[in-house]
């Protein structure tokens, strides 16, 4: 899936920015020395715990890298569309650069421990803040940024301001809510099956009972 991650990058146009979003890929360290002291979890095997409004699976796990692509290429479709039938104009590299940054530095948010299971690092800050602080310090695009700060949209502290904002926003929340309830039927599943498993137990371990002809 990182390959695909890469292979994504390739349709942003600009190569200065193109260089600039492979490099955090593949070097997600954050540049402030306060901040190397954090278990950061490598980008391959990061993941992040979530909810939707009304969920009642409770929080589910997904893939980081697997949503980021999902999202870009879902993203880059529906630009296609607004653009052809609403004649828009949006910048395309902005968007799959912001789409394929969005969600990277929860790398530093959850690490998987002995076990595999995802656990919290303790970072004070969250995946947004970090992600802003960082490419500002690497110098991106103040639209990229802003596609990025706005993502969580009304959930967060700044709402989107351009249509490549807007329209990234409600994609991957539209994407979250299809993940979390295929997410949230595995974990059911999982449960149910774990309860079968208890019942057949129960059944093997009862008493033999004996009669007397």
């Amino acid at each position: 899936m990182m390959n695909k991650l890469i292979k994504l990058t390739e349709k942003i146009e600009d190569k200065k920015l193109r260089d600039k979003v492979v490099k955090v890929i593949k070097d997600t360290e954050l540049s402030s020395k306060d901040f190397k002291k954090y278990t950061r979890e490598k980008l391959e095997r990061s993941g992040s715990v979530f909810a939707v409004s009304g969920g009642a699976a409770g929080p589910v796990e997904r893939d980081i890298i697997n949503h980021t692509v999902q999202v870009t290429e879902l993203v880059i479709e529906a630009a296609k569309v607004f653009e052809k039938n609403y004649e828009l104009e949006l910048d395309m590299d902005y968007l799959i650069a912001g789409s394929i940054l969005h969600d990277i530095m929860k790398a530093y948010e959850f690490y998987r421990d002995e076990d595999d299971d995802l656990m919290p690092t303790g970072m004070p800050l969250d995946h947004t803040l970090l992600a802003v602080a960082e490419l500002y310090h690497r110098d991106f695009p103040e639209e990229v940024i802003h596609i990025i700060a706005s993502h969580p949209g009304e959930a967060g502290s700044v709402s989107p301001k351009s249509f490549e904002a807007l329209i990234f926003h409600h994609v991957d929340s539209m994407c979250s809510v299809v993940e979390y309830y295929i997410e949230s039927k595995k974990k059911m599943q999982q449960k149910l099956m774990a309860l079968r498993r208890q019942e057949l137990l129960k059944v093997d371990e009862r008493p033999e009972v004996t009669t007397n002809d």
